[in-house]
């Protein structure tokens, strides 16, 4: 018969010449408040971290499909995220039509668009010379389905930081 957790406790209770009080297998299964601390923040940094590197390969994706867009848009913003994820690259904006680029703006922005800013990026991206390529668009999506994943978990285990660790950022 295989020894278990209790006959390994009791075997080094007896062996031990130090007078220590015993450990309870609840103390085992539960990690110390401190050790669960610096797991949550090893996975936030991890998840920043992660996130970091996806958002560089997501702007040099968007250099090579509308590199005109940082001009009107910063490429960590929803907006540009909410954009490039309904009309990835110029091409797709250029064929959209004004009230389709102002509607996908406003849902992020919350109606804060006016509508020069809509009419810069169609004129620019008609303008563009950045060709469509399939694969760019079909990467550009899924980046920002990564980047918008790793915020969540990033939102979710600050949130836990602050609440259970009283963690200031």
């Amino acid at each position: 018969m295989m020894p278990n957790r209790n006959d390994f406790l009791a075997a080094c209770m007896l062996q031990s010449d130090l007078k220590v009080k015993p450990v309870t297998i609840a103390e085992l299964d539960n990690p110390s408040r401190l050790n669960l601390r610096l797991f949550t923040e090893d996975d936030y940094l991890m998840y920043v971290e992660i996130r970091n590197r996806f958002q560089k390969t997501f702007n040099k994706c968007v250099d090579q499909l509308f590199p005109e867009l940082p001009q009107y848009l910063n490429l960590d913003s929803d907006a540009a995220r909410a954009l490039l994820k309904e009309f990835p690259g110029s091409q797709k904006i250029a064929s959209a039509s004004l009230q389709q680029l102002r509607m996908t703006l406003d849902k992020v922005l919350k109606n804060s668009v006016n509508i020069d800013l809509a009419k810069q990026i169609h004129e620019a991206a008609k303008k563009s010379k950045a060709p469509g390529i399939e694969n760019g668009e079909f990467s550009i999506k899924m980046l920002i389905d990564q980047i918008e994943s790793d915020d969540h978990q990033i939102k979710e285990l600050k949130n836990v930081l602050k609440e259970k660790y009283h963690y200031s950022f």
